[in-house]
């Protein structure tokens, strides 16, 4: 487990990249950015608290964490970065706040898991490609009217969505 100090604003790139025995880590409040690739291959990460004030997840972010099962992202975020939960296969929660304007492409590509009807606020304007490919359990999303652009199979072997809502 770690516990970072207060103080740290940033945790840049690669911070903890590999480190498969992490399970816990706690960020303080006061932290604006997550790096690319910042608990890249972290498999035994199962519990982090992001504290409002954190805008942007980078690139990787969390790639192939394995033992992730929940995650709630504050309303700060406005921008979720490339493959940032990709091969996360046992996540099965995740909000998505209303302050989200883009998520990246392969974002969650193959949470498997992932399961529920999925809602984005007014603020959403991109889906990267392959954004939820391979996320079989999802039964449907509510898409807004501030949607412009849907990646190349977002969607993609999705086989649980019976429905898409809209405004």
């Amino acid at each position: 487990n770690i516990v970072l100090s207060e103080g740290v604003t940033s945790i840049g790139e690669n911070a903890f990249i590999g480190c498969s025995s992490l399970s816990n880590i706690n960020i303080p409040e006061g932290v604006t950015s997550i790096g690319d690739r910042c608990f890249f291959g972290c498999s035994s990460l199962s519990n982090i608290n992001i504290p409002e004030g954190v805008t942007s997840l980078g690139d990787m972010c969390f790639y192939r964490c394995l033992s992730l099962t929940s995650i709630t992202i504050p309303q700060t975020i406005a921008n979720i970065g490339d493959n940032a939960f990709c091969g996360c296969q046992n996540l099965t929660a995740c909000n998505f706040p209303s302050t989200l304007t883009r998520i990246g492409k392969n974002a969650f590509n193959g949470c498997s898991k992932l399961t529920g009807f999925v809602s984005f606020g007014n603020s959403l304007t991109t889906l990267g490609d392959r954004v939820f490919t391979n996320c079989y359990k999802i039964t449907g999303f509510y898409i807004p009217a501030t949607l412009t652009d849907i990646g190349t199979e977002a969607f993609a072997h999705c086989n649980g969505i019976t429905y898409f809502a809209g405004n």
